[in-house]
This record gives structure tokens, sequence and C-alpha cells, in this order.
């Protein structure tokens, strides 16, 4: 078997429970991927390697994972690592790192044309922004972000505009007074425009340590 039907075989051990099998698969697989010079099976045999990891120790290899999918030009490849590396940061209470890795999401998407993966990598950052704590929360930009992604939804997915509404309003509630009216001019603003300027700041930011 080639390095892809031995992925094949390592994602039916994985639902099937049989994770001996599934380890075995992969460790079969990437010998396969290096043998083939393949680099598109190999960055997404390390992307299932990352997830049997702590996560404390799941960043160098989706890093590598995301750098060889890249090179490949597997932009599929590389956007799941690199939402991988951002939850992963989030998790660690590293916000501003994980919405750089998500703007690179939304460049890639966006190059394809891929509307929906562009609003899914901005729906995440937005939460992100407002999710966190202590310096890295970042509430007016984040709510902006969810409403310009709420809006978009409303054309082609209205079960998902219902979620982001449902959130936004509950989300709102969390807010004080000055908390509320620091984030009323910003949902005012072009929202296409605070995406990609609060995605080119974090990048800018965060640039020299992305993948």
């Amino acid at each position: 078997m080639n390095a892809v039907e031995r992925l094949v075989a390592a994602d039916s051990a994985a639902a099937a429970g049989r994770n001996d099998d599934y380890r075995k698969a992969l460790r079969e697989a990437r010998l396969a991927a290096n043998r083939e010079g393949n680099l598109v099976a190999l960055s997404a045999v390390m992307r299932r390697e990352a997830s049997l990891l702590a996560p404390a120790e799941r960043g160098a290899l989706l890093a590598e994972a995301a750098r060889l999918a890249h090179r490949a030009g597997d932009a599929d490849g590389h956007v799941e690592a690199l939402e991988d590396l951002s939850r992963d940061w989030q998790s660690a209470g590293r916000t501003g790192l994980a919405v750089a890795a998500l703007g690179r999401c939304a460049e890639a998407r966006a190059t394809l044309g891929d509307r929906t993966g562009y609003l899914r990598a901005a729906m995440l950052a937005g939460r992100a922004l407002c999710e966190a704590w202590g310096p890295e929360r970042e509430v007016p930009a984040g709510m902006a972000m969810l409403l310009f992604c709420e809006r978009e939804a409303g054309r082609t997915d209205d079960t998902l505009a219902r979620l982001l509404r449902d959130y936004l309003t509950g989300f709102q509630y969390t807010l004080s007074d000055a908390e509320f009216a620091a984030v009323e001019p910003w949902l005012e603003l072009d929202g296409r425009a605070v995406v990609d300027a609060t995605f080119a700041r974090y990048m800018s930011q965060h640039g020299a340590e992305l993948p």
C-alpha cells in the first residue's frame, strides 16, 4: 500500500477504536510518505500524530505539518494544521498568536475564493478575542468580526446566522456598561475591513512565530 492508502487504513482503525492498529498504520504511512516523497501525505500523518500528544507537545509537529502542506500546495492541510495550532495556542492563553494563525487561514481561503472558509477563520478569531482574558481580550474587534460573519452567513446559511446571532445576543449581556459603550462604535464600521485589519495587525505582531 502507498502512503495515502495507509492513511485511509489508519483512519478506519481510529474510527473503529482500534488504537494500536491506528498507531501502527500511522507509522507505516509515515515511512511510505518519506519513501515516496509525498509531502501532502507526510503532513497529514503529522497532523494525526499530533492528535495523540499532549497539547504542550504538539506545537513543533503541527508547525512542521503546516510548512510541509504549504510547500506541497495543499491548502486544506495547511489550514487544518494552522487551525489546530490556533486552538492549542488559545487554550494556552496565547490569543494573539491564535488569531494570527487564523489570519493565515483567512488569507489562504480568500486566495482560493473560499468564502465559507474565510468566514470560518473570522468567526473563530472573533470568538477567541471575545472570550480571552486579561490583555489578550479584545471585545470590540471580536464582536465586530462576529457581526460581520452573522450578516454574511445570513445570505446562505440561516442556521449558522442564527447561532451567531444568539451568541452575540447572549454575549453582550455579559458586558459591563463601559465595555458595551466601547463596542458600539465598532458595530457601525465596515465588517470586512475590520476583519482584514484585525488579522493584519495580529499577523504583523506575531508573524515571526508562525510556521
